[in-house]
């Protein structure tokens, strides 16, 4: 029996269970979700705007969990692992301070993009603005590849985690997992998404909780702090590891599943299976949404059917996210056929977009770039973090081969390579010859027009909606029947042509600022006040120390669990009473007035 047969405690219909039933559940929730939307609400999900920025509404809770959501891959839950149990402690927190950086990046960016370009979908349309169609077309190639590479790599990873805890082929698998994700997604689109996000990471929180005080209180393998303190100490002595200051697993000096069924039995493999699902479904679904945004309005809407309205703008969304499904599913099996393990896919994911990442930081945040700098430093990078990536595992390994290549130090030098290299030529090439007559209106008029999806000359929708009281119904004037159109929250979004006013320009200045600064002082405080003095110093964790350091991790997992599973709750408590009045009026004799309301109207006319 091989290693990967004993750690199969679980039959393969529980594995079939899991990637069937549960996808489907999410799809039959998000089904009656969707219907409550469109009844009780004034966000219906036949809106492009809606299926696309669920209509830009998201309230911070949910965004945060939507947030926490899409950045817990597979790979997050087995590479943080994995790191851990080679180098200790300093692996699973390099591993998350460095996947913090990205996420204060990005609500810098967010802001900023809020200021300049208010009604954009992708950010690729700014680069349609600013660059035009070449560099726009080679940075949705970017988008689609790092979409593409990411959505295989949940796959992979998720499909062989199924496999090893219950032998489900990791080909049917590969197909499976998408299809639930893929049927919640088109029925609700990103406000699906963001819902589903919600009890994704409401059922992650339960159940890393769950393991953690099983481990630490319930465990007689491990005894508790002082238990697992001892036993790290032990582990030094009978395996060091290398780079590590005294071979220790205490220490934040260093140079470089099966234990949850240890543990936990087979509940402990079913909630990590579980748990994995989550994590891959999840992040699957909000990498569906924003290949479809990217395909559907930067393909489709820019180059082939700039008038395309709503409607179409829709039905294109929903097929591009069947298709991208399809093809997310068909490399993943690739790289399973030749061997590209999640480890290595992972590693070299880097190597291949970070070199596009500082043109895009400065597209948005610096007015003077160039047309020119973001073609050279994007590909420049590109070829430079390629270039150090194969000569270093040459040098190093003699040879080059998916088992050199996927080493330490030729990631490393790949990943280095292309990011920095990207964003110093980006800067070295703007600054030789700066763009100065670049003005950000041009980017505040992306889709500023707007689209009138309810007009009264349209003899195709004679209908008024009403927020609470359910089906749209036709109203016409004795005198002239011209048709009378009270518009939704999405009509009027899409129809909402102002500009910016003082208070929110003002408003928005001070959030870029807060986000910038703070930021900045997270980061540092991550990346540097915490790791430096004690990398410096060669400290080993002493028992205090321990104790301490998985007491304020325990607390921070509260706090994070409070924000993304009770926030959004508590945020959304006025929509969710307003729902539960209109159920209770539709069960209530709702009906019976609606049904008089269209007998008097019927009658009038």
């Amino acid at each position: 029996m091989t290693t990967t047969e004993g750690a199969r405690v679980l039959t393969q219909g529980v594995g079939y269970g899991v990637v069937l039933g549960i996808g489907l559940v999410f799809a039959v929730i998000m089904m009656g979700l969707s219907y409550l939307q469109n009844r009780y609400t004034t966000f219906k999900t036949t809106s492009s705007e809606e299926f696309n920025t669920a209509s830009r509404s998201v309230k911070p809770g949910l965004i945060a969990s939507g947030i926490v959501s899409a950045w817990t891959w597979a790979a997050t839950l087995l590479q943080s692992s994995t790191v851990t149990y080679e180098w200790g402690l300093c692996g699973g927190y390099y591993y998350a301070a460095g996947a913090t950086i990205q996420i204060f990046i990005m609500a810098v960016l967010a802001v900023r993009v809020k200021m300049i370009a208010p009604y954009c979908h992708t950010y690729l349309e700014i680069m349609q603005a600013r660059y035009g169609n070449a560099a726009h077309f080679m940075f949705v190639t970017y988008g689609l590849v790092t979409n593409l590479i990411v959505s295989s790599m949940l796959l992979l990873g998720g499909s062989a985690v199924v496999n090893a805890f219950t032998g489900m082929n990791i080909y049917a698998s590969n197909f499976l997992i998408p299809l639930g994700v893929m049927i919640y997604v088109i029925l609700g689109g990103l406000r699906a998404t963001f819902l589903c996000d919600f009890i994704h990471t409401t059922i992650l929180m339960i159940i890393i909780l769950y393991f953690f005080f099983y481990t630490y209180t319930n465990s007689a393998l491990i005894g508790g702090l002082d238990g697992m303190y001892h036993l790290l100490q032990e582990a030094a002595t009978l395996r060091p590891v290398a780079g590590n200051q005294g071979g220790s697993y205490l220490t934040l000096k260093s140079n470089t599943p099966a234990g949850v069924v240890t543990l936990l039995g087979k509940g402990g493999a079913v909630a990590m299976l579980i748990l994995l699902f989550m994590a891959v479904t999840s992040a699957a679904s909000s990498e569906m949404i924003a290949t479809s945004s990217i395909l559907t309005f930067d393909l489709y809407q820019i180059h082939f059917k700039p008038d395309a309205p709503p409607e179409t703008l829709i039905k294109v969304s929903h097929i591009m996210v069947g298709i991208w499904a399809i093809i997310m599913s068909s490399v993943a099996c690739l790289w399973n056929g030749i061997g590209i393990s999640l480890n290595w896919l992972y590693l070299f994911a880097g190597t291949v977009y970070t070199s596009a990442v500082g043109p895009i930081v400065l597209t948005v945040l610096w007015r003077k770039q160039t047309r020119a700098a973001v073609f050279v430093g994007a590909l420049g990078g590109l070829c430079i973090g390629i270039t150090c990536w194969l000569v270093v595992a040459k040098a190093y390994y003699g040879e080059l081969s998916i088992t050199t290549t996927g080493e330490m130090y030729p990631m490393l030098a790949g990943n280095l390579g292309s990011c920095c290299s990207g964003v110093l030529i980006s800067i070295i090439v703007t600054l030789i010859k700066p763009d100065n007559k670049f003005d950000w209106t041009e980017t505040k008029k992306i889709n500023s027009r707007g689209h009138a999806l309810v007009s009264a000359g349209r003899p195709d929708e004679p209908q008024t909606r009403s927020s609470l009281n359910g089906p749209t119904s036709a109203l016409k004037s004795e005198k002239n029947s011209e048709v009378m159109h009270v518009l939704t929250a999405n009509d009027k979004m899409e129809l909402d042509l102002k500009d910016d006013t003082h208070e929110d320009t003002e408003m928005l200045q001070k959030s870029l600022v807060m986000a910038t600064w703070s930021s900045l002082a997270v980061t540092f405080i991550l990346i540097f006040l915490i790791p430096i003095p004690m990398f410096l110093s060669h400290y080993v964790f002493s028992l205090h120390f321990f104790r301490a350091w998985v007491v304020i991790s325990v607390l921070w997992l509260f706090v994070a669990a409070l924000i993304t599973s009770i926030l959004p709750v508590w945020e959304s408590r006025d929509a969710m009473i307003n729902i539960c009045r209109g159920i209770i009026r539709d069960t209530f004799g709702g009906r019976q007035h609606e049904n008089m309301t269209e007998n008097k109207k019927a009658a009038a006319a």
